[in-house]
């Protein structure tokens, strides 16, 4: 009789952490780009405050 010993794969603590830095550095390139093509909204908490208590 053979015994089949079924193997599954988990991510290691070493492929998380490389995944979320690729995902991370995804991120900060496609902010980049937004930035680049003047896609940015840029303000202060005074403003948004004030924006806020329009209303």
């Amino acid at each position: 009789m053979t015994t089949t010993i079924r193997e599954t794969k988990t991510e290691t603590d070493e492929e998380a952490k490389a995944r979320r830095n690729a995902e991370y550095m995804e991120m900060l390139e496609r902010s980049i780009r937004q930035h680049e093509r003047g896609e940015v909204f840029v303000t202060t908490i005074e403003a948004l405050e004030a924006m806020t208590n329009e209303r």
